[in-house]
Protein backbone atom coordinates (compact mmCIF):
# COMPACT_ATOMS: atom_id res chain seq x y z
CA UNK A 1 0.00 0.00 0.00
CA UNK A 2 1.37 3.40 -1.26
CA UNK A 3 2.36 5.61 2.14
CA UNK A 4 0.92 8.97 2.94
CA UNK A 5 1.96 11.53 0.71
CA UNK A 6 3.94 14.24 2.27
CA UNK A 7 4.87 16.36 0.01
CA UNK A 8 5.69 20.65 0.26
CA UNK A 9 4.91 24.09 -1.39
CA UNK A 10 1.93 22.91 -3.38
CA UNK A 11 1.62 26.56 -4.47
CA UNK A 12 -0.70 25.85 -7.06
CA UNK A 13 -4.80 25.47 -5.65
CA UNK A 14 -7.82 25.36 -7.29
CA UNK A 15 -8.85 29.09 -7.52
CA UNK A 16 -11.66 30.65 -6.40
CA UNK A 17 -14.89 29.52 -8.15
CA UNK A 18 -16.43 33.02 -8.93
CA UNK A 19 -18.43 32.82 -12.01
CA UNK A 20 -22.22 32.02 -11.30
CA UNK A 21 -24.15 31.55 -14.59
CA UNK A 22 -22.84 28.89 -16.84
CA UNK A 23 -22.27 29.66 -20.21
CA UNK A 24 -21.53 26.94 -23.12
CA UNK A 25 -19.04 26.94 -26.06
CA UNK A 26 -21.49 27.90 -28.75
CA UNK A 27 -24.10 29.90 -26.45
CA UNK A 28 -24.30 33.13 -23.96
CA UNK A 29 -27.69 30.91 -22.55
CA UNK A 30 -26.92 29.95 -19.31
CA UNK A 31 -28.19 25.95 -18.56
CA UNK A 32 -29.42 25.04 -15.80
CA UNK A 33 -28.02 23.08 -12.68
CA UNK A 34 -28.34 19.66 -12.95
CA UNK A 35 -30.92 17.78 -10.01
CA UNK A 36 -28.90 15.30 -8.57
CA UNK A 37 -30.66 11.63 -8.87
CA UNK A 38 -30.91 10.30 -5.18
CA UNK A 39 -28.18 7.71 -5.83
CA UNK A 40 -25.80 10.27 -6.68
CA UNK A 41 -26.67 12.21 -3.45
CA UNK A 42 -25.65 9.25 -1.66
CA UNK A 43 -22.18 8.70 -3.35
CA UNK A 44 -20.39 11.68 -2.30
CA UNK A 45 -18.97 12.31 1.11
CA UNK A 46 -17.59 15.44 2.87
CA UNK A 47 -13.41 15.32 3.10
CA UNK A 48 -11.91 17.65 5.31
CA UNK A 49 -8.24 17.57 6.19
CA UNK A 50 -5.58 19.74 7.89
CA UNK A 51 -2.22 19.97 6.48
CA UNK A 52 1.25 21.33 7.27
CA UNK A 53 3.69 21.92 4.77
CA UNK A 54 7.51 21.95 5.67
CA UNK A 55 8.93 25.54 5.00
CA UNK A 56 11.92 25.21 2.03
CA UNK A 57 12.68 28.95 2.54
CA UNK A 58 13.21 27.97 6.28
CA UNK A 59 13.60 24.05 6.40
CA UNK A 60 14.37 23.98 9.78
CA UNK A 61 10.30 24.57 10.58
CA UNK A 62 7.01 24.08 9.37
CA UNK A 63 4.51 26.47 7.49
CA UNK A 64 1.51 27.02 9.44
CA UNK A 65 -1.27 24.49 9.20
CA UNK A 66 -4.07 25.02 7.09
CA UNK A 67 -7.71 23.31 6.39
CA UNK A 68 -8.48 22.26 2.63
CA UNK A 69 -12.61 20.63 2.18
CA UNK A 70 -13.28 18.65 -0.53
CA UNK A 71 -15.76 16.44 -2.17
CA UNK A 72 -15.26 12.63 -2.90
CA UNK A 73 -16.90 10.02 -4.40
CA UNK A 74 -17.85 6.59 -2.59
CA UNK A 75 -16.17 3.52 -4.07
CA UNK A 76 -16.83 0.20 -3.91
CA UNK A 77 -14.55 -1.42 -1.03
CA UNK A 78 -14.93 0.99 1.54
CA UNK A 79 -13.15 3.69 -0.65
CA UNK A 80 -13.41 7.15 -1.57
CA UNK A 81 -11.26 8.91 -4.20
CA UNK A 82 -10.15 12.26 -3.55
CA UNK A 83 -6.97 14.33 -5.16
CA UNK A 84 -3.23 13.90 -3.60
CA UNK A 85 -3.07 17.38 -3.03
CA UNK A 86 -6.32 17.38 -0.71
CA UNK A 87 -3.80 14.91 1.37
CA UNK A 88 -1.00 16.43 1.03
CA UNK A 89 1.24 16.67 4.45
CA UNK A 90 -1.75 16.00 6.11
CA UNK A 91 -2.03 15.52 9.97
CA UNK A 92 -5.66 14.94 10.17
CA UNK A 93 -8.45 13.51 7.78
CA UNK A 94 -11.94 13.77 8.57
CA UNK A 95 -15.23 12.55 6.52
CA UNK A 96 -18.72 13.36 6.97
CA UNK A 97 -22.21 12.72 5.15
CA UNK A 98 -23.28 15.81 2.61
CA UNK A 99 -25.98 16.73 5.08
CA UNK A 100 -25.56 17.49 9.00
CA UNK A 101 -22.33 17.81 11.30
CA UNK A 102 -21.21 14.16 11.97
CA UNK A 103 -17.67 13.72 11.31
CA UNK A 104 -15.39 10.44 11.85
CA UNK A 105 -11.60 10.29 11.70
CA UNK A 106 -10.65 9.07 8.35
CA UNK A 107 -6.76 7.50 7.15
CA UNK A 108 -5.33 7.41 4.17
CA UNK A 109 -5.06 3.88 1.71
CA UNK A 110 -2.66 5.13 -1.10
CA UNK A 111 -1.63 8.40 -3.04
CA UNK A 112 0.23 9.13 -6.46
CA UNK A 113 1.56 12.47 -6.63
CA UNK A 114 1.95 12.34 -10.72
CA UNK A 115 -1.77 11.71 -11.23
CA UNK A 116 -2.90 13.50 -8.18
CA UNK A 117 -5.12 10.81 -6.83
CA UNK A 118 -5.58 9.27 -3.52
CA UNK A 119 -7.56 6.94 -1.93
CA UNK A 120 -8.99 7.58 1.82
CA UNK A 121 -11.29 5.21 4.41
CA UNK A 122 -12.84 6.18 7.54
CA UNK A 123 -11.14 4.38 10.19
CA UNK A 124 -14.90 3.28 11.18
CA UNK A 125 -15.76 0.65 7.76
CA UNK A 126 -19.47 1.60 8.95
CA UNK A 127 -19.76 4.64 8.43
CA UNK A 128 -19.99 4.08 4.60
CA UNK A 129 -22.51 1.37 5.09
CA UNK A 130 -25.41 3.14 3.67
CA UNK A 131 -23.61 5.07 0.67
CA UNK A 132 -24.23 3.73 -2.82
CA UNK A 133 -20.44 3.35 -4.20
CA UNK A 134 -20.33 5.07 -7.52
CA UNK A 135 -19.11 2.93 -10.87
CA UNK A 136 -16.73 3.87 -13.70
CA UNK A 137 -17.97 5.61 -16.70
CA UNK A 138 -16.51 4.77 -19.96
CA UNK A 139 -14.13 6.83 -21.88
CA UNK A 140 -15.58 10.50 -23.01
CA UNK A 141 -15.20 12.42 -25.80
CA UNK A 142 -15.00 16.08 -27.02
CA UNK A 143 -19.00 17.26 -26.87
CA UNK A 144 -19.71 15.57 -24.14
CA UNK A 145 -21.28 16.98 -21.15
CA UNK A 146 -20.69 16.08 -17.64
CA UNK A 147 -21.61 17.26 -14.40
CA UNK A 148 -19.54 18.84 -11.51
CA UNK A 149 -20.98 17.84 -8.08
CA UNK A 150 -21.09 20.65 -4.84
CA UNK A 151 -22.05 20.61 -1.81
CA UNK A 152 -24.22 23.71 -0.62
CA UNK A 153 -23.34 24.71 3.34
CA UNK A 154 -26.84 22.47 4.16
CA UNK A 155 -25.42 19.42 2.23
CA UNK A 156 -27.74 20.07 -0.81
CA UNK A 157 -25.98 18.45 -3.58
CA UNK A 158 -25.63 20.63 -6.57
CA UNK A 159 -24.72 20.01 -10.33
CA UNK A 160 -23.35 22.41 -12.90
CA UNK A 161 -23.03 21.14 -16.28
CA UNK A 162 -19.15 21.00 -17.86
CA UNK A 163 -18.64 20.34 -21.63
CA UNK A 164 -15.94 18.29 -22.61
CA UNK A 165 -14.01 20.43 -25.59
CA UNK A 166 -10.46 18.94 -25.29
CA UNK A 167 -8.74 15.63 -24.45
CA UNK A 168 -5.19 15.71 -24.53
CA UNK A 169 -1.64 14.77 -22.92
CA UNK A 170 -0.69 17.78 -20.89
CA UNK A 171 1.38 18.41 -17.43
CA UNK A 172 -0.23 17.67 -13.89
CA UNK A 173 0.27 19.96 -10.92
CA UNK A 174 2.16 18.12 -8.63
CA UNK A 175 5.31 17.63 -10.45
CA UNK A 176 4.66 18.40 -14.14
CA UNK A 177 4.19 14.53 -15.27
CA UNK A 178 2.38 14.32 -18.55
CA UNK A 179 -0.68 12.58 -18.18
CA UNK A 180 -3.97 12.77 -20.09
CA UNK A 181 -6.51 15.00 -18.89
CA UNK A 182 -9.94 16.55 -19.99
CA UNK A 183 -10.33 20.01 -20.46
CA UNK A 184 -14.23 21.59 -19.79
CA UNK A 185 -15.89 24.37 -20.40
CA UNK A 186 -18.21 25.14 -16.78
CA UNK A 187 -19.09 27.99 -14.50
CA UNK A 188 -18.90 26.10 -10.87
CA UNK A 189 -19.92 28.72 -8.18
CA UNK A 190 -17.38 29.57 -5.05
CA UNK A 191 -18.88 26.96 -2.09
CA UNK A 192 -17.94 25.79 0.78
CA UNK A 193 -15.81 22.91 0.55
CA UNK A 194 -14.57 23.13 -3.55
CA UNK A 195 -10.88 22.16 -3.59
CA UNK A 196 -11.48 19.13 -5.27
CA UNK A 197 -14.90 17.77 -6.64
CA UNK A 198 -15.82 14.47 -8.88
CA UNK A 199 -17.41 14.96 -12.29
CA UNK A 200 -20.18 12.25 -13.20
CA UNK A 201 -21.70 11.67 -16.59
CA UNK A 202 -25.13 9.37 -16.16
CA UNK A 203 -24.71 8.77 -12.51
CA UNK A 204 -20.95 7.12 -13.15
CA UNK A 205 -17.58 8.98 -12.11
CA UNK A 206 -15.95 10.48 -15.52
CA UNK A 207 -13.33 12.73 -13.48
CA UNK A 208 -11.80 14.83 -10.65
CA UNK A 209 -11.58 18.34 -11.25
CA UNK A 210 -8.00 19.61 -10.52
CA UNK A 211 -7.59 23.24 -11.35
CA UNK A 212 -10.23 25.92 -12.63
CA UNK A 213 -9.97 29.30 -13.83
CA UNK A 214 -13.07 31.66 -12.96
CA UNK A 215 -11.58 33.82 -15.70
CA UNK A 216 -11.56 31.69 -18.97
CA UNK A 217 -13.44 29.10 -16.88
CA UNK A 218 -11.80 26.33 -18.07
CA UNK A 219 -11.90 23.45 -15.78
CA UNK A 220 -9.14 20.54 -16.02
CA UNK A 221 -9.61 17.43 -14.55
CA UNK A 222 -8.17 13.99 -14.59
CA UNK A 223 -9.93 11.69 -16.65
CA UNK A 224 -11.56 8.42 -16.00
CA UNK A 225 -9.04 6.67 -17.89
CA UNK A 226 -6.37 7.70 -15.38
CA UNK A 227 -8.76 7.18 -12.51
CA UNK A 228 -9.14 3.84 -13.68
CA UNK A 229 -5.51 2.73 -13.96
CA UNK A 230 -4.65 4.48 -10.29
CA UNK A 231 -7.20 2.20 -9.33
CA UNK A 232 -6.05 -0.81 -10.64
CA UNK A 233 -2.20 0.00 -10.04
CA UNK A 234 -3.05 0.31 -5.87
CA UNK A 235 -4.49 -3.35 -6.20
CA UNK A 236 -1.41 -5.14 -7.28
CA UNK A 237 1.25 -6.13 -4.80
CA UNK A 238 3.80 -3.32 -5.21
CA UNK A 239 1.83 -0.18 -6.20
CA UNK A 240 3.44 1.60 -9.55
CA UNK A 241 1.17 3.45 -11.48
CA UNK A 242 2.54 5.17 -14.27
CA UNK A 243 5.77 3.51 -15.86
CA UNK A 244 8.06 5.43 -18.58
CA UNK A 245 10.17 4.96 -21.45
CA UNK A 246 13.18 6.74 -20.50
CA UNK A 247 13.15 8.47 -23.55
CA UNK A 248 12.57 12.37 -25.15
CA UNK A 249 12.16 12.62 -28.36
CA UNK A 250 11.75 15.59 -31.19
CA UNK A 251 9.07 16.29 -33.80
CA UNK A 252 10.20 15.70 -37.32
CA UNK A 253 7.75 18.11 -39.32
CA UNK A 254 10.53 20.14 -40.49
CA UNK A 255 11.32 18.78 -44.38
CA UNK A 256 15.09 20.11 -43.98
CA UNK A 257 15.62 18.44 -40.35
CA UNK A 258 14.01 15.00 -42.09
CA UNK A 259 16.54 15.45 -45.17
CA UNK A 260 19.20 15.94 -42.90
CA UNK A 261 18.46 12.66 -40.74
CA UNK A 262 17.38 10.73 -44.19
CA UNK A 263 13.76 10.34 -43.04
CA UNK A 264 11.30 9.77 -46.49
CA UNK A 265 8.56 8.50 -44.92
CA UNK A 266 5.82 9.88 -43.24
CA UNK A 267 5.86 9.37 -39.62
CA UNK A 268 8.78 8.72 -36.83
CA UNK A 269 9.80 10.85 -34.40
CA UNK A 270 13.54 11.62 -33.55
CA UNK A 271 15.20 10.27 -30.14
CA UNK A 272 16.53 13.39 -28.64
CA UNK A 273 17.82 12.10 -25.34
CA UNK A 274 18.21 8.68 -23.70
CA UNK A 275 17.78 8.20 -19.74
CA UNK A 276 20.60 6.22 -18.26
CA UNK A 277 19.93 2.82 -17.69
CA UNK A 278 16.53 3.50 -18.71
CA UNK A 279 13.87 1.39 -20.08
CA UNK A 280 14.67 2.77 -23.09
CA UNK A 281 18.79 2.32 -22.88
CA UNK A 282 18.19 -1.39 -21.84
CA UNK A 283 15.99 -1.61 -25.39
CA UNK A 284 19.17 -0.70 -27.02
CA UNK A 285 17.31 2.37 -28.20
CA UNK A 286 19.95 5.51 -28.57
CA UNK A 287 20.27 9.03 -29.22
CA UNK A 288 19.54 9.89 -33.12
CA UNK A 289 17.26 6.87 -33.23
CA UNK A 290 13.82 7.57 -35.38
CA UNK A 291 11.08 5.74 -33.14
CA UNK A 292 8.34 4.48 -35.97
CA UNK A 293 6.29 2.72 -34.51
CA UNK A 294 5.17 1.21 -30.29
CA UNK A 295 2.89 -1.27 -29.29
CA UNK A 296 1.89 -1.70 -32.88
CA UNK A 297 1.15 1.80 -33.07
CA UNK A 298 2.52 3.76 -36.16
CA UNK A 299 3.71 7.22 -34.67
CA UNK A 300 3.13 10.51 -36.78
CA UNK A 301 5.81 13.14 -37.24
CA UNK A 302 4.56 14.93 -33.84
CA UNK A 303 4.70 12.00 -31.77
CA UNK A 304 0.99 11.34 -31.66
CA UNK A 305 -0.76 7.95 -32.70
CA UNK A 306 -4.08 7.19 -33.44
CA UNK A 307 -6.39 6.50 -30.19
CA UNK A 308 -9.46 4.47 -30.81
CA UNK A 309 -11.82 6.93 -29.03
CA UNK A 310 -9.91 10.35 -28.59
CA UNK A 311 -8.05 10.60 -32.36
CA UNK A 312 -4.68 11.91 -32.55
CA UNK A 313 -3.30 11.63 -29.04
CA UNK A 314 0.64 11.67 -27.87
CA UNK A 315 2.47 8.37 -27.77
CA UNK A 316 3.16 9.42 -23.89
CA UNK A 317 -0.41 7.92 -23.06
CA UNK A 318 0.42 5.11 -25.19
CA UNK A 319 3.43 4.28 -22.61
CA UNK A 320 1.85 5.92 -19.08
CA UNK A 321 -1.86 5.59 -19.59
CA UNK A 322 -2.08 2.09 -20.97
CA UNK A 323 0.52 0.40 -19.68
CA UNK A 324 1.99 -0.45 -16.87
CA UNK A 325 5.23 -0.85 -14.58
CA UNK A 326 6.97 -4.25 -16.41
CA UNK A 327 4.61 -4.25 -19.07
CA UNK A 328 6.86 -4.95 -22.52
CA UNK A 329 5.85 -3.49 -25.97
CA UNK A 330 7.91 -3.48 -28.92
CA UNK A 331 9.00 -0.71 -30.11
CA UNK A 332 10.03 -0.54 -34.10
CA UNK A 333 12.98 2.56 -34.94
CA UNK A 334 14.51 3.80 -37.95
CA UNK A 335 18.98 3.39 -37.37
CA UNK A 336 21.38 4.71 -40.54
CA UNK A 337 18.26 3.59 -42.93
CA UNK A 338 17.81 0.25 -41.61
CA UNK A 339 14.65 -0.54 -39.75
CA UNK A 340 15.39 -2.50 -36.45
CA UNK A 341 12.95 -4.15 -33.69
CA UNK A 342 13.18 -3.38 -30.02
CA UNK A 343 11.55 -4.58 -26.74
CA UNK A 344 11.15 -1.65 -24.21
CA UNK A 345 10.18 -3.70 -20.51
CA UNK A 346 8.53 -0.16 -19.39
CA UNK A 347 9.30 0.78 -15.38
CA UNK A 348 8.05 3.58 -13.04
CA UNK A 349 10.71 5.83 -12.11
CA UNK A 350 10.51 6.71 -8.34
CA UNK A 351 11.24 10.70 -6.96
CA UNK A 352 14.42 9.06 -5.11
CA UNK A 353 15.88 8.40 -8.59
CA UNK A 354 15.90 12.38 -9.44
CA UNK A 355 18.94 14.44 -9.10
CA UNK A 356 16.38 17.21 -7.87
CA UNK A 357 13.07 15.70 -6.79
CA UNK A 358 9.87 16.42 -8.09
CA UNK A 359 8.15 15.89 -4.47
CA UNK A 360 9.56 14.84 -1.04
CA UNK A 361 8.00 11.94 0.75
CA UNK A 362 7.61 12.09 4.48
CA UNK A 363 10.64 13.57 4.73
CA UNK A 364 11.87 17.28 5.75
CA UNK A 365 14.51 18.99 3.39
CA UNK A 366 17.85 18.21 3.81
CA UNK A 367 20.15 21.12 4.77
CA UNK A 368 23.65 22.25 6.55
CA UNK A 369 24.17 25.29 8.40
CA UNK A 370 27.84 25.93 8.09
CA UNK A 371 29.32 29.04 9.33
CA UNK A 372 26.24 30.78 9.76
CA UNK A 373 25.18 29.94 5.69
CA UNK A 374 22.14 28.24 5.10
CA UNK A 375 22.78 25.32 2.25
CA UNK A 376 19.86 23.38 1.11
CA UNK A 377 19.87 20.50 -1.64
CA UNK A 378 18.08 21.38 -4.81
CA UNK A 379 14.63 19.83 -5.21
CA UNK A 380 11.27 21.28 -7.27
CA UNK A 381 9.27 21.73 -4.04
CA UNK A 382 12.18 24.25 -3.32
CA UNK A 383 11.54 25.96 -6.71
CA UNK A 384 7.92 26.11 -5.87
CA UNK A 385 8.20 28.71 -3.13
CA UNK A 386 9.23 30.76 -5.89
CA UNK A 387 4.96 31.13 -6.86
CA UNK A 388 3.10 29.58 -9.38
CA UNK A 389 5.18 30.50 -12.35
CA UNK A 390 8.54 29.38 -10.29
CA UNK A 391 10.30 28.33 -13.98
CA UNK A 392 10.24 32.33 -14.38
CA UNK A 393 10.28 33.56 -11.33
CA UNK A 394 13.35 31.58 -9.46
CA UNK A 395 16.44 32.06 -10.63
CA UNK A 396 17.54 31.15 -13.77
CA UNK A 397 20.43 28.79 -12.66
CA UNK A 398 18.37 26.58 -10.67
CA UNK A 399 15.74 26.19 -13.11
CA UNK A 400 18.60 25.31 -15.45
CA UNK A 401 20.05 22.53 -12.73
CA UNK A 402 16.54 21.35 -12.44
CA UNK A 403 15.88 20.59 -15.95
Amino acid sequence: MRKTLNICSLNVLLAPFLAIFLVSANSAVAQPDAAPTKKEARSVVRVQTTCQAWDFQRPWMKKAPISRSAVGAVLSGGRVLVTAELVANQSMVELGPPQGTEKVPGKVLAVDPEANLALVAPVDPAFLKNFVPMELSSPNVVGDRLEVWQLESNGTLLGTNALLTNVAVQPYPLDGTLLLAYQLTSSIQNREGSFALPLSKNGKLAGFSTRFDPRTQNLQAVPVEIIRHFLEATEKPEFRAFPKAGISFASTRDPMFRRHIGLDGKHGVYVTEVQPDGPGARAGIREGDILLSLAGKEIDRDGNYEHPIHGKVSLIHLITGEHFDGDKIPAQILRDGQKESRELVLAARPASSFVSPPFMLEQPPRFLVVGGLLFQELSRPYLREFGNNWDKTAPQRLDHYNR
